[in-house]
């Protein structure tokens, strides 16, 4: 369980992005995230399927793994 303040400012963070927004909303959550989606399945969201961290050529993806809550894609610049 990733807690602390980090998760505590990322959840306060979602929050207010969720209260603003109307269904569908669909969010890429890193699996090693529990309590962010403990807290997302309480507020009605289902599990649809994993999550996967792909790195090509580097072993392992720069920064923290762990500060990763959820990701947004590069589609959305």
């Amino acid at each position: 369980d990733h807690g602390g303040e980090g998760a505590g400012v990322a959840q306060a963070l979602l929050e207010s992005a969720l209260d603003q927004l109307s269904a569908p909303i669909v969010l890429d959550v890193a699996d090693h995230a529990v309590a962010p989606v403990a807290w997302l399945e309480a507020r009605g969201f289902v599990r649809e399927r994993p999550f996967t961290r792909m790195v090509f050529g580097g072993g392992e993806a720069p920064g923290d793994a762990s500060n990763v809550m959820l990701v947004a894609g590069p589609e959305l610049g």
